[in-house]
């Protein structure tokens, strides 16, 4: 059974893929965008003059920029922006008025510790025509859609009014309140942070996500169907002790902002996602530290892409009796029977609801189920002799997953059974053969390749080890429950074999069922939405059945693919895209 990493109570709620970013996972990324664009680094920004002050920021140096994602306010596109100085030196002149007996002031203040915090609110933009072509590239998807970039809205930065109990400053002898530095050169000052701003603003920074929007929802490509939003939302999003704890300042770190798509129309009536759990985990109760992670909904995943796949495989798997005869030849019975396998005349088309897969969630699984109308015939009778023959039929298939694991188990399960009565003389006899056939195939999710879920098949060794075997062989099927007496042309073994070799035969023999599943899984394939922004690793599912996988962006540390303990030898693992964003991107707008 597979650990329950990131397992937790969050759900996607009325939406169908929900991105959560922590608020380390998007300082590790501005740290990255400051050490790939040096220009960032240098407060640069002219001797700036104010009355009769003048402040000169020389040799001003950054450190990487920082967010906090504050969650106690009900504003949830908000983050707290924080300009952490490295070092420097700002410089305070106010020139002498002698008419007003103001003497000259020259004054050094080292800028090393220095802090100041603002708000920001998230934007959402549409990526410029002329850079569409290699974002498209990047995530993977045909189509005909629009890409969205979430940034940093500069132009709503209000810096004059900066949080100043959440600021730092600094003279040569320790800290300083704000209030507390000269009052002439506080307007000063307020002028050198917009000054540097109005730079910001003419960057468009893509710190956070590229998500697709269609512009004819009717076109997703059936070859990589990532489904493209009907709609795009964002929010914060608190982390919570599930015990009610209180929240430390390190727990603060986990603070998510979210990134809300709805695939299936209508478009949800709440605009916010309320708390169920936390999308990031950070070591607490033996679940895995995940800075990012993705949710695809149990209702896109199953019901939108991967059930509808797997319906051929009821259809190619049922039991069907079609006919039962019986009747008595001078003192003889006699009995003829037919079944079909993998067809139902009633049925013939996948695409029938008939074959529709049925949600048992309470039991982590989709079914299908179906028992066929008897075939009986009770009209063999002649005075002292009389006969009957019954045929039943059905089949039960199973797709079933556990929390924390990585693969869906596919159970496939028909049962067959032929009853006989008859009486001479007052002496009754009852006969039947009862055969039950079946196997079990694994769908494991053992990584993600550019994007793409990597899907392979598997059969469980007999012993029941927590093995995989590549082959359709022993140790896959069931039988049992056999019986007859000698009326039967065939001994009861020879019987469950024929009607055994003629249900594989229904489904073109050992190797169709194998190779058939294959060529679904890499004729159909599951994109995730922000290939190119992040890699992706570790795909699970939750108790809800919602397929959950880690983030990071593409240039930092790759979150862990799976490893699956005792995984066949030759299982294939992810690859570097050809194509990686190196952090974030800058562009002038």
């Amino acid at each position: 059974m597979a650990s329950a990493t990131r397992v937790s109570g969050a759900t996607t709620g009325q939406f169908d893929q929900v991105t959560a970013v922590s608020q380390t996972m998007i300082n590790d990324q501005l740290q990255t965008l400051m050490d790939n664009v040096t220009d960032l680094k240098i407060f640069d920004v002219e001797p700036t003059t104010w009355d009769k002050s003048t402040l000169t920021m020389e040799e001003a140096l950054l450190k990487p920029c920082s967010v906090v994602i504050p969650v106690e306010q009900n504003d949830f596109s908000t983050v707290e922006f924080y300009i952490n100085f490295e070092s420097g030196t700002m410089k305070y002149d106010v020139k002498a008025d002698t008419r007003r007996k103001v003497p000259a002031v020259h004054e050094e203040y080292p800028l090393a510790g220095w802090v100041v915090c603002f708000n920001v609110k998230m934007g959402l933009a549409n990526v410029d025509p002329e850079e569409l072509p290699r974002i498209k590239e990047q995530i993977n998807v045909a189509g005909d859609y629009s890409i969205q970039r979430l940034f940093f809205d500069f132009t709503t930065a209000d810096i004059a009014n900066f949080l100043e109990s959440k600021s730092k400053f600094f003279t040569s002898t320790g800290q300083i309140a704000y209030k507390d530095l000269p009052k002439s050169l506080q307007p000063a000052f307020s002028l050198v942070l917009n000054k540097w701003v109005e730079v910001l603003q003419d960057q468009i920074i893509d710190i956070c996500y590229h998500g697709t929007a269609p512009d004819k929802s009717s076109i997703v490509n059936p070859i990589a169907p990532s489904f493209p939003p009907e709609d795009v939302l964002f929010q914060t999003y608190p982390f919570k002790h599930p015990s009610g704890a209180a929240i430390s300042e390190a727990d603060k770190s986990r603070n998510a902002l979210l990134y809300l798509e709805t695939c299936i129309k209508p478009v949800p009536t709440d605009t916010l996602l309320k708390w169920t759990g936390n999308f990031i985990t950070n070591g607490d109760d033996g679940k895995a530290n995940v800075n990012g992670s993705m949710f695809i909904s149990r209702k896109l995943f199953f019901e939108r892409f991967l059930l509808p796949l797997l319906k051929e495989f009821n259809l190619r798997t049922q039991i069907t009796p079609t006919s039962a005869e019986n009747w008595i030849d001078g003192l003889m019975f006699k009995f003829r029977w037919g079944f079909m396998s993998g067809w139902d005349p009633a049925h013939t088309s996948v695409s029938d609801s008939y074959y529709n897969w049925t949600p048992d969630l309470a039991n982590r699984k989709f079914t299908w189920s179906k028992i066929k109308a008897d075939a009986k015939d009770d009209a063999g009778s002649t005075g002292f002799m009389r006969s009957r023959l019954n045929i039943k039929g059905d089949t039960t298939n199973e797709l079933s997953w556990e929390a924390g694991g990585h693969e869906l188990t596919l159970k496939i399960k028909s049962h067959y059974r032929q009853e006989t009565w008859n009486e001479q003389i007052g002496i009754t006899n009852d006969t039947h053969v009862d055969v039950k056939i079946g196997f079990t195939m694994l769908l494991v999710f053992q990584s993600i390749s550019k994007g793409v879920l990597q899907i392979n098949t598997y059969y469980p060794l007999a012993n029941g080890q927590n093995k995989y075997n590549t082959k359709f062989s022993d140790g896959v099927w069931t039988t049992g429950d056999t019986s007859a007496s000698s009326i039967w042309d065939k001994k009861p073994a020879d019987k469950q074999q024929d009607i055994k070799s003629r249900w594989i035969a229904s489904m073109g023999g050992d190797a169709w069922f194998t190779q058939r599943m294959k060529n679904v899984l890499s004729e159909h394939r599951f994109v995730f939405p922000g290939n190119g922004t992040f890699s992706f690793g570790d795909p699970m599912f939750n108790n809800n059945g919602d397929l959950i996988v880690s983030l990071a962006y593409d240039g930092l540390t790759k979150p862990p693919l799976t490893s699956n303990t005792g995984a066949a030898p030759n299982v294939p693992t992810a690859t570097k895209p050809e194509e990686i964003r190196d952090g974030a991107s800058i562009r002038k707008s």
